[in-house]
């Protein structure tokens, strides 16, 4: 297979962006950091599970109306680099002002910035599916992706312990403030990320003609209707829906973790590292089995998010061993397996699709995992603020089974060499 112009350098380039990216999406994660953050400064539990549905709901926005920008877009480069940026404003005004609001107002603050996050987080993740289908080579794509998750994680626990050796061990009186060094560490990343971003070498495109005279809306709508009558698509979004109970599940694992370990100073960072190591876990492993079968790596996470919840209900109905280090043994089995959740979704849309069909292809199956994911972290939520977290962990184990199972049976598609132009009518 030739390779693409500039390959290497922009393999450099998307490697320091996309690993900046990911230790900046750790250290200010809505699923682990935030309701942790949330919890420690005395917010209601219900609202906790809602941060990561909220992410979810603006991602959508900003992935199905920002597909038509992503595809008509000459430089996706720029797209991201200002996108990731933006994403820094809205965690510079977190980490400084959350100290001082009002607990009746904390579930606001926390929503918008969640939602804020989402909007800034999905589009620049969508720009950079997009970008690395056209610049990058198929097998430079899979190592890229999997390099960023190994790579982000040793850096992770760097940054975290220098962030914790700067702000010292002692428990303050707020515990919150204890934790919140990690936000603005996340900080420093994404500016690093979106300057990588502009280093990136893109050959500019040639426009995208609209001869159909649709709007730019009416456009998007109808390329998203097209890609759903793809049949290997079909079946990747039902498979993206199960595997949700992978992705969605670690927030109800934080507040559980914080209701025990909030108040000890390191514990979030402690967790944060036992994530990362899991990540470096999963860049080591999962691209080996990826290279041979993405449905395996698929299929497997689905079954280690599986275990962590057993661990979890084990944990609960024999009782009294709460302890710092087996919530982060959870921690990392969720992380090893997240990463292989998403990334093995990226590599299969991205291998499957054309270039005019991957902005919709994978804005339209966020859009209905999404759909789905909402309703399962509402309820989860409120299962979490009745029966108790462990109830919401084990609804979600359960529905791994599913995954484990529907992944092995998504089909091997190769993309036409050539195929009609979506936008082109």
């Amino acid at each position: 297979m030739a390779r693409k112009p500039n390959e290497d350098w922009n393999f450099a380039a998307l490697l320091v962006q996309g690993v900046a990216r990911r230790v900046a999406n750790e250290l200010t994660s809505e699923k682990l950091v935030l309701p942790f953050l949330y919890t420690a400064l005395g917010g209601s539990i219900i609202f906790a599970g809602l941060f990561a549905p909220v992410v979810i709901v603006a991602r959508l926005v900003s992935q199905l109306l920002g597909a038509r920008l992503v595809e008509v877009s000459s430089r996706g480069n720029i797209l991201i680099g200002v996108a990731v940026a933006l994403t820094a404003v809205v965690f510079i005004f977190l980490a400084s002002g959350t100290g001082g609001v009002p607990l009746a107002l904390l579930p606001v603050v926390f929503i918008v910035a969640s939602a804020l996050l989402g909007l800034s987080n999905g589009f620049s993740a969508l720009a950079f599916q997009d970008l690395i289908g056209r610049v990058l080579g198929d097998r430079s794509r899979i190592t890229l992706l999997f390099a960023i998750g190994a790579a982000s994680g040793a850096l992770v626990i760097v940054t975290t312990l220098i962030s914790q050796v700067m702000v010292g061990f002692e428990a303050d009186d707020q515990p919150a403030r204890d934790h919140v060094h990690l936000v603005w560490a996340g900080v420093a990343m994404m500016l690093l990320s979106a300057g990588a971003a502009f280093m990136v070498r893109e050959a500019p495109r040639a426009s995208v003609a609209n001869d159909s005279g649709e709007g730019y809306l009416a456009s998007a709508l109808r390329n998203a209707r097209l890609v759903m009558r793809v049949p290997w698509f079909r079946r990747f979004v039902r498979m993206r829906v199960l595997l949700l109970s992978v992705e969605m599940v670690l927030p109800f694992f934080a507040v559980h973790a914080a209701t025990y370990h909030a108040a000890t100073a390191p514990s979030l960072s402690f967790f944060v590292i036992s994530f990362s190591l899991g990540m470096i876990a999963g860049g080591l492993i999962w691209p080996r089995i990826g290279k041979r079968s993405i449905q395996m790596v698929l299929s497997l996470s689905a079954a280690l998010a599986g275990v962590a919840a057993l661990l979890a209900l084990a944990n609960h109905v024999f009782g009294g061993v709460q302890s710092l280090y087996l919530h982060a043994a959870m921690i990392f089995l969720l992380a090893f397996a997240t990463q292989g959740s998403l990334d093995g979704s990226t590599a299969y849309v991205v291998r499957s699709s054309t270039d005019e069909q991957r902005p919709y292809a994978i804005s339209v199956a966020n859009l209905a995992a999404g759909v789905v994911g909402i309703g399962v972290a509402l309820l989860a939520g409120f299962i979490a603020d009745g029966p108790g977290v462990i109830v919401a962990i084990g609804i979600m184990g359960a529905t791994n089974i599913l995954g484990v199972i529907y992944a092995l049976r998504l089909p091997d598609v190769a993309p036409d060499a050539v195929s009609d132009r979506l936008a082109g009518g």
